[in-house]
């Protein structure tokens, strides 16, 4: 187990997710437009009022997704912990890929 996560993981970080980075370009969009009216002296007004109502409602959106696209086929990650006798194995990746190792640990353990 300690080998494969070497030679399973793959790419940095996840890519993008485009849904999750149009909301947040949203918010900045909304969040400039505010910080202009302020620099022209405004310090409420019933317009900013609404740009910050608009930004809480895109931002409660935007966390119901994921920041990072969770289809990325360029992104693998392989993590196992052992405590006592038991084993957890997490992985992201396909599903033959998980069959796969469970495969190896289980040729491993028989064969061991």
């Amino acid at each position: 187990m300690e080998a494969m996560p070497g030679t399973y993981n793959r790419g940095q970080w996840r890519t993008a997710n485009p849904r999750y980075t149009a909301q947040s370009n949203r918010i900045c969009s909304l969040s400039r437009q505010i910080s202009r009216q302020r620099a022209r002296g405004v310090s409420q007004s019933p317009e900013m009022q609404e740009m910050t109502r608009r930004i809480k409602a895109v931002d409660t959106v935007r966390k119901t997704m994921p920041s990072g696209d969770p289809l990325d086929t360029g992104y693998r990650r392989l993590r196992y912990c052992r405590y006592a006798e038991d084993i957890a194995i997490g992985l992201i990746g396909p599903t033959e890929d998980a069959r796969d190792v469970m495969d190896q640990v289980n040729r491993f353990l028989t064969e061991q």
